[in-house]
């Protein structure tokens, strides 16, 4: 190639990088600008709304306190020895520290106040990067130009992104939109093809619930390569590898070798580690020695790959092949799961609270059939097919301007939020999340202020409703009984079965585990509908100012009713 051949290169792959680097930055401050903003105006404190949030702070906490690296426990959760957590350590550290460097100059609480504001306004940068990549990618600037304002709707209109936002939920969003970013290459280039196996890896390494959105990423990949031979070589082989290397280094970095031989399905062990990586080195080794082969000499590589992973699946993790929470008790079921949103399918949904069901489910519905069209119109099929939650550019057929607004309103979730409250609620609610889209206050019961009196009393264990657990561990020195979380059942099933059973059982319940003190909240919809349900519960006495005789009455603790559990009496009589 000429000097002059390859200046030309040079300046043509600078102004590539710039039509991607200017429009991401820009995207970035002004989204970043307006979720300061909100929080400013609107946010009541510093930590996310989402009891994850809470609990994610706690466990950080605890490691800067000094827990062990590869000790996860929660030991002021549940029941005497604790609640093992499955959370990775990868989004503790650097959350953890962003708060040690922001204490450099300011006091504790207003430095995790600082570092909790920044974390997420910093995954904007990799998510728009990520979208910007993939559109580009997928349909040139014009196509990057009308995804990156629709993403930054959809960060300023959810809560993933606001500050306080530190549970891994917006990590595990950035990292699939950086997988997406790789796999929408059509050169199959190893070095888009490599982050996207990184991507995958970490984002595995993160949390159990995007495996299955990985797995069939992987088998994507190993299609696409089956199917086009040669030409995906460089990009299967580069994925494959980075996707074992990268489990590989998170599996000795996150795991306790005294856990090496553990396998657990709802967060990572070696019983992913062993899959991921027998599976990346499959698609590696088939790719490299026979992309030159027929197609049916691929297929018949590809076959046996998936065979072979298949059954050291089987013999590996068989109990992970069904959902983590199969194995949850009835009646947590019923009380707790049925009445978490995103743990419904679209019919359960559909049945409870209707809705919700455009707002959940629309948008995304409305990609994966674009994505289907796009794919069977376009050249780039492969790509296509590897894209299974992405909002495709339209190609050319309305005028730019019809086709932004209409892509705008089919893609954003809140608008079909707006359609499901209108359609089952009426156009008054609708209007109302419209002119304010911040959620409610937070109960009264789970704030600093109403917790005050709990803090005040000497460590011990706490009887609560379920939703007020990550709280009392944030606020106080107490032991929690319930938090939501499905490692916790003990936990949570004794603090319900406290909470359904008559005064003389309930006091029972309450000296077997411990309990040192009950805190009532009455105005919360878990302590409302048990008492409406079991007219003849603990909860219903105390909701009707009935008092046992083994609870002293704490006084002047707040919104939270609080009870002393006094020395066994032999007997249990009601007061008025």
């Amino acid at each position: 190639m000429s000097v002059t051949g390859t200046v030309n290169q040079g300046l043509a792959e600078t102004r590539s990088r710039n039509d991607v680097l200017w429009p991401v930055v820009i995207t970035t401050v002004a989204t970043a600008i307006g979720l300061a903003g909100k929080h400013w105006f609107r946010a009541v404190d510093y930590v996310g709304r989402d009891n994850d949030d809470v609990m994610r702070l706690v466990q950080i906490r605890d490691l800067m306190a000094g827990q062990g690296w590869f000790d996860l426990t929660q030991y002021r959760l549940g029941l005497e020895d604790g609640t093992l957590m499955h959370w990775s350590r990868l989004i503790d550290v650097p959350i953890a520290n962003l708060i040690g460097f922001f204490s450099l100059f300011l006091e504790p609480q207003r430095a995790e106040a600082a570092a909790l504001f920044a974390w997420p306004l910093l995954l904007l940068l990799p998510l728009f990067a990520g979208v910007a990549i993939a559109a580009k990618h997928l349909g040139g600037r014009h196509a990057m130009l009308i995804a990156l304002p629709l993403t930054a709707l959809f960060a300023l209109t959810q809560a993933r992104f606001q500050p306080g936002a530190i549970d891994h939920h917006n990590v595990q969003m950035v990292l699939m939109m950086l997988v997406a970013a790789g796999l929408t290459d059509p050169r199959f280039s190893r070095f888009w093809y490599g982050l996207a196996g990184v991507a995958a890896g970490l984002a595995v390494a993160v949390g159990a619930e995007t495996v299955p959105v990985v797995g069939v990423c992987c088998a994507a990949i190993a299609v696409a390569w089956a199917v086009i031979g040669r030409e995906a070589r460089d990009g299967a082989c580069a994925f494959g590898l980075a996707f074992a290397a990268t489990l590989t280094a998170c599996f000795y970095l996150l795991v306790s070798p005294a856990a090496y031989g553990l396998v657990v399905c709802d967060g990572f062990s070696v019983g992913f580690y062993v899959l991921g990586t027998l599976g990346g080195g499959v698609l590696f080794l088939a790719a490299a020695l026979t992309s030159g082969r027929s197609m049916p000499v691929r297929l018949a590589v590809l076959a046996g790959g998936g065979v072979l992973v298949g059954a050291v699946t089987v013999l590996v993790a068989p109990h992970c092949l069904q959902s983590p929470l199969a194995d949850l008790d009835p009646l947590l079921k019923t009380m707790w799961l049925d009445h978490v949103a995103e743990a419904q399918s679209i019919l359960s949904l559909a049945r409870t609270k209707p809705e919700a069901v455009p707002g959940h489910f629309a948008a995304p519905l409305i990609a994966l059939a674009v994505c289907l069209w796009q794919g069977w119109r376009s050249e780039r099929r492969a790509q296509y097919g590897m894209l299974a939650a992405m909002h495709a550019a339209a190609k050319p057929g309305l005028a730019p301007t019809l086709q932004f607004v209409v892509l705008a309103v089919v893609s954003a979730q809140i608008v079909w939020s707006m359609v499901g409250l209108a359609a089952f609620k009426g156009t008054g609610p609708a209007a109302a999340a419209v002119v304010n889209d911040t959620p409610a206050p937070k109960e009264a019961c789970s704030t600093a202020a109403g917790l005050a009196g709990l803090a005040a009393q000497p460590p011990g264990v706490v009887s609560a409703v379920t939703n007020m657990g990550s709280d009392i561990l944030r606020y106080t020195p107490h032991r929690a009984l319930a938090a939501p979380y499905h490692r916790n059942q003990g936990g949570m099933l004794t603090r319900l079965h406290i909470a359904m059973a008559d005064t003389a059982e309930a006091e029972a319940f309450l000296r077997g585990a411990g309990v040192t003190l009950v805190a009532f909240c009455p105005s919360d919809p878990e302590a409302m509908g048990l008492a409406r349900i079991y007219p003849d519960s603990l909860t219903a006495a105390l909701m009707a100012g009935e008092t046992p005789s083994y609870l002293q009455p704490v006084a002047d603790s707040g919104p939270v009713a609080l009870y002393r559990v006094q020395p066994e009496l032999g007997n249990n009589w009601s007061l008025k």
